[in-house]
């Protein structure tokens, strides 16, 4: 069996059957970050082998020690006489042996939404023992123990080419940023858990049923998320769950961006290995409590979403905020252009992860945000869903 692979879903499918069937895996990338491959690898049960590049500070230094407890690790240095480029899974059991060989690193973005080319193929034994060969003079002559005199020098040199990076970007979205204008955004900053919350009550109050609509769609739908994604994307929870008009008597779970009900978000019901893995992450959202653990959780949901063909931040978002509304507000077509005047950033730049994460980090720093819970039932409630809340500032009927 050879297949050719182009789509990240079907990359990411045979990685995940490949690593569940193995019980030996060598690998060699020339880079790794944190995300759905490293999560892969750790949560196997098999013994991973690992050869990685370290060129350019890309590879995460943390996470080095923690593929070594599955297995042995080098790393390939920079000061390496060429360029460690190879990205080569080798997969063993008693059964079947089989490689993966192409262009995908092991990071979030080759397997979620890079365009990537990989070939997935069953081995005889002399192939598979070629390619083992071929691994095993990567890791003798190339390789080098992680020593903690390197991983030192090694840390600071992947934070100066991280912020380099960040300085780069940020360069960038200056030449297109909007302006804030009227200084809206500093002055909900500035505002108490009191005032903030009579600002919704305000803004709410010309909606039929008020604030209790975006509190009765969270109370109601939320358990809907974290129980565990309905296949039928027919279904009332389905339908609950992408705030579809209501039929009947059924209530309008429409707050917190409707998505459309011809639209592609069906697939997070239709696709199985889709469902799964947004099964495993909406729970752990909901539990975030620090702003690294939110930012971690959220992008990797954000990068499982978007890697599937037509779909985007709308159905991130409104997944993200139903898990977590304490933390996550849902940005929609509608909803974006005044998102963007009201937060200072571009409508281009709230589509992608780094500009919707910088809403985020804008909001977390806020007074409001960081009030402690009051102790009336109803403002208690109100105060666990505060970022979603957000989007009652930005709605026009």
């Amino acid at each position: 069996m050879i297949e050719y692979l182009v789509e990240p879903r079907r990359i990411r499918e045979l990685m995940f059957q490949c690593v569940d069937e193995a019980e030996e895996v060598h690998l060699a990338s020339a880079w790794l970050r944190k995300g759905w491959p490293l999560n892969l690898l750790m949560g196997s049960s098999c013994k991973v082998h690992s050869l990685i590049g370290t060129s350019f500070g890309l590879t995460d230094p943390e996470v080095l020690t923690d593929l070594s407890e599955k297995g042995r690790l080098r790393i390939v240095p920079d000061s390496s006489p060429r360029l460690f480029h190879p990205k080569m899974y080798l997969f063993k059991s008693a059964a079947l042996s089989r490689a993966i060989i192409g262009s995908a690193n092991l990071t979030n973005g080759a397997f979620l939404n890079n365009a990537e080319a990989c070939v997935c193929t069953n081995l005889h034994h002399d192939e598979y023992d070629m390619l083992l060969g071929q691994w095993t003079d990567w890791f003798d002559d190339l390789g080098r123990e992680v020593t903690p005199d390197w991983l030192k020098t090694y840390v600071f040199k992947s934070r100066r080419s991280a912020q380099r990076t960040a300085e780069i970007a940020d360069a960038e979205d200056l030449k297109h940023s909007p302006r804030l204008g009227d200084m809206v955004l500093p002055e909900i900053l500035a505002l108490t858990w009191p005032e903030y919350y009579d600002r919704i009550h305000s803004r709410t109050a010309i909606l039929d049923g008020g604030l209790e609509i975006y509190l009765r769609t969270i109370r109601d739908v939320q358990p809907f998320v974290l129980s565990g994604l309905p296949d039928d994307f027919d279904s009332p929870r389905a339908n609950a769950i992408r705030g579809l008009l209501p039929r009947g008597s059924e209530p309008d779970y429409g707050p917190l961006g409707r998505l459309r009900a011809n639209g592609s978000s069906v697939r997070i019901f239709q696709d199985k290995s889709l469902r799964k893995l947004l099964d495993n992450l909406l729970p752990e959202i909901h539990d975030a409590q620090t702003d690294s653990d939110a930012i971690s959780l959220g992008k990797e949901l954000w990068d499982v979403v978007l890697a599937e063909r037509y779909l985007g931040p709308a159905v991130a978002s409104r997944l993200l905020t139903l898990a977590n509304p304490g933390r996550f507000f849902s940005a929609n077509g509608k909803s974006i252009p005044d998102l963007s005047k009201f937060l200072g950033i571009a409508t281009s730049r709230l589509k992608e992860w780094r500009g919707y994460s910088e809403a985020l980090m804008r909001l977390w720093s806020s007074s409001w945000f960081n009030s402690a819970c009051p102790t009336r039932d109803d403002e208690a409630e109100a105060w666990a869903s505060r970022v979603a809340l957000v989007d009652a500032l930005v709605y026009s009927p």
